[in-house]
């Protein structure tokens, strides 16, 4: 179901980029963490994160236009 209170859409469904060791989709429609998780589980990894959240106006002056997520090795 797609939000009725957040920003004008820019696409419908699902907008997903994978390449190797990394997955990452955006949608507006409410987010199936089981699925997602399950989607880049392996027993490599040492952990599954997953960021599901709203950024906007932190300070209440300027426009989120980025989010810097950073691993280790």
């Amino acid at each position: 179901m797609a939000s009725l209170n957040g920003p004008q859409q820019a696409f419908e469904g699902e907008q997903s980029l994978t390449s190797e060791g990394v997955y990452v989709s955006l949608t507006y429609d409410e987010l199936d963490a089981s699925k997602a998780m399950a989607r880049v589980k392996s027993p490599k990894a040492g952990a599954v994160v997953l960021f599901a959240g709203t950024c906007t106006h932190l300070d209440g002056l300027h426009d989120t236009t980025r989010l810097t997520l950073g691993a280790v090795r």
